[in-house]
């Protein structure tokens, strides 16, 4: 399987699409964009991608689906993935996201910039180890507001 030097964004709002795609572009990672969770699975597929930003609400397989089937291929269980999203998410949402590096909520950008920031070096490789999220960990989960994206 090849890997690109890309990161994965998956969200059913364009929208939100296209401000994640800036936001990547500008710390200078090509993107590619996907409406639900089966369409970024086609992706992964095709090529791993350095990181996947990933909404938890989508039609045909939402987030949570999406996150269960990378994590349960060896080819695509250590892509980093940070949800991203306006559900405020509790320990039961947790132990359904196996391996994810965050959580960030939509309209915090600045902490989205931190954490791929954290998550990739200058040349697009991943820094940080995945591990079960724990959301007591203030550096797994963050305070959702209001979206502005």
């Amino acid at each position: 399987m090849n890997t690109d030097d890309y990161v994965l964004i998956v969200d059913d709002n364009e929208d939100v699409l296209l401000i994640l795609s800036i936001i990547v572009e500008q710390l200078g990672f090509k993107t590619r964009t996907a409406t639900d969770g089966e369409q970024a699975l086609s992706h992964v597929a095709q090529k791993i991608p350095r990181l996947i930003l990933l909404d938890l609400m989508m039609p045909r397989l939402d987030g949570y689906g999406t996150v269960k089937r990378l994590y349960d291929s060896e080819t695509s269980r250590n892509i980093p993935v940070i949800i991203v999203t306006a559900c405020l998410l509790d320990e039961i949402d947790f132990s359904r996201l196996p391996g994810i590096i965050g959580v960030v909520g939509k309209g915090h950008i600045d902490q989205l910039f931190q954490l791929i920031g954290t998550t990739l070096t200058n040349d697009g490789r991943h820094t940080s180890q995945k591990r079960p999220c724990d959301n007591k960990s203030s550096d797994h989960t963050s305070t959702l507001g209001t979206s502005l994206i």
